[in-house]
């Protein structure tokens, strides 16, 4: 696995300035989709409809959803009113969480590799991915399986990574999220990431 050095640093920069993953998304959304993400009994309930489960094995249930979302014509929302539960990466989130994965939301920018610096990225992400810790691994659950791998190296070389974490289901690890959390990564190297990480109340 990737080494990590962590900095646990008070983050002052507003949630809102960062997680701009959709077209027009204002902090009233940005508070859904965490919430849709990690606390929402109906959005574990429609991640259960799908049918995915009893599997413990992560990369398994990553493509069984991936096979799902292909067969059922999942599409990213973008136009209101919006289905924070049928996001596909609230699905996928929901249902690693069901079948006892962490999994984190991650927003994907690319910016110029040679930046060591772990300010927060400014602008739009990219791509608004998955993040498994088990496999340290990226994935965008629109994309097919076979781009997964590229995917998941382009994400970690090209530029910074914006996680959020809901509450860790192992909570006795070390550095696990008590409520909601967010990392910051800055591609210094391709196995040594700085991280910033703070706490965001929830409602």
């Amino acid at each position: 696995m990737r080494s990590r050095a962590f900095a646990t640093i008070a983050f002052s920069l507003s949630l809102a300035a960062i997680v701009n993953s959709r077209a027009a998304m204002g902090a009233d959304d940005e508070q859904r989709l965490i919430q849709a993400a990690y606390f929402s009994a109906a959005c574990r309930g429609e991640a259960e409809a799908l049918g995915v489960v009893g599997a413990t094995d992560a990369n398994a249930l990553v493509a069984a959803f991936i096979a799902v979302a292909g067969r059922l014509g999942f599409t990213r929302q973008s136009d209101a009113p919006r289905d924070d539960c049928g996001e596909p990466v609230v699905l996928l989130i929901n249902l690693l969480r069901l079948n006892g994965r962490n999994a984190e939301l991650a927003f994907a920018f690319d910016e110029p590799t040679n930046k060591a610096d772990v300010d927060a990225p400014s602008g739009k992400p990219n791509r608004l991915l998955v993040y498994v810790p088990t496999l340290d691994r990226y994935f965008d659950p629109m994309a097919p399986l076979s781009e997964q791998a590229v995917l998941d190296r382009s994400t970690v070389e090209k530029g910074k990574r914006v996680h959020i974490l809901g509450p860790s289901l192992n909570g006795g690890e070390r550095d696990a999220c008590p409520s909601v959390c967010m990392r910051v990564y800055s591609p210094v190297s391709h196995d040594s990431v700085r991280v910033r990480i703070e706490i965001i109340p929830t409602r």
